[in-house]
């Protein structure tokens, strides 16, 4: 019977660790069957390689790996696999995609926190007051709408936004007019300014962050408001793991989670496409419900160094689909 493992090893598809580790589990759960240890194998390198689970169908194609219709029957007779809900069990088989566990919590907490965010009702604004707000800022209405001001409604309507796009679209300067807005509406509404926290990936991305906030509010021309306003939006921007109050004893945990959330109202993302899964899960979990969460970046650069391509997949495809009816409506009303 052919070993699949030893010879995915020689072929240089996996390394010693990962044959170590798929040795171990064999041990544990009683299976031998060298194509769920290989499976096992290359879950466990997946992330090595930027990703967070094995495609089966993918890996199947290669020469030295055994034929998807004896693989994948394998893996569900394993002990060592299971669905979603037999959380005993290592490996999670999905369809055609084999994940460690760990991976799979991590992306399925998010899908559920990011669907819950993209799913709630429209929050409520003063009409009258959005549409006066957005024509100052963004100009008179003209027939093709601006994808900026699609997103600025999105961030007064919903507490989930992406602001994606390549060097020089905009993104920063419609984060900015959004903050303006954001603090606007409080004002207006009598209520407490809302507390904004800027976040990056890395120390030189929250440094650029700053630079690029502070050069647009100190352009009139791009931030048509008060002076007492644009002096009220932030500039200081920290990295994700500060702010989440990472710790040396325990690495993987972080001070703010669900039971601890981060004492924000809005919580802006630069550099989005650099956060990894993991960091991202986190992420949501200290994020409070009510709060805002914008995300900014480029989905073709800077890919994280761990494993998962959140805001590509988030971001999906390259053309702008077109709008919902029921967004369509939501925008109409707000912005006139």
């Amino acid at each position: 019977m052919t070993d699949w493992l030893e010879l995915a090893l020689h072929h240089g598809r996996i390394e010693v660790a990962d044959v170590l580790f798929a040795r171990s589990l064999a041990r544990i759960g009683g299976d031998t069957d060298t194509r769920v240890l290989l499976g096992a194998a290359m879950a466990l390198r997946a992330p090595r390689r930027g990703h967070i689970c094995v495609d089966l169908a993918l890996a199947a194609e290669a020469e030295d790996s055994p034929d998807l219709q004896g693989w994948r029957p394998a893996l569900v007779r394993s002990p060592l696999v299971g669905g979603p809900e037999d959380e005993e069990r290592p490996l999670v088989l999905a369809g055609a995609h084999l994940y460690l566990r760990r991976h799979w919590a991590h992306q399925d907490g998010l899908a559920q926190a990011l669907h819950d965010r993209a799913r709630a009702r429209p929050l409520a604004v003063d009409c009258a007051w959005s549409q006066a707000a957005l024509r100052r800022i963004f100009g008179p209405i003209h027939a093709e709408v601006d994808p900026q001001e699609i997103a600025a409604v999105l961030a007064l309507t919903r507490t989930l936004s992406i602001i994606t796009g390549g060097p020089g679209t905009g993104k920063t300067t419609t984060m900015v007019r959004i903050l303006a807005l954001l603090i606007e509406q409080a004002l207006h509404q009598s209520q407490p300014v809302p507390r904004v926290m800027l976040l990056a990936p890395t120390g030189k991305a929250a440094a650029r962050m700053q630079e690029a906030i502070a050069f647009v509010t100190a352009q009139p021309e791009l931030l048509p408001t008060s002076d007492a306003l644009r002096v009220a939006i932030p500039t200081a921007a920290s990295t994700i793991h500060r702010q989440l109050g990472w710790q040396a004893r325990t690495p993987t945990r972080f001070r703010h989670d669900e039971d601890n959330p981060l004492a924000a109202d809005v919580v802006v993302v630069d550099e989005a496409s650099m956060v990894d899964m993991s960091l991202f899960s986190k992420l949501l979990d200290a994020v409070p419900p009510h709060a805002r969460l914008i995300l900014l970046g480029d989905r073709d650069q800077l890919a994280s160094v761990e494993a998962g391509a959140v805001l590509a997949d988030l971001a999906g495809t390259r053309v702008l689909p077109p709008p919902s009816h029921a967004f369509a409506r939501v925008f109409a009303e707000v912005s006139g």
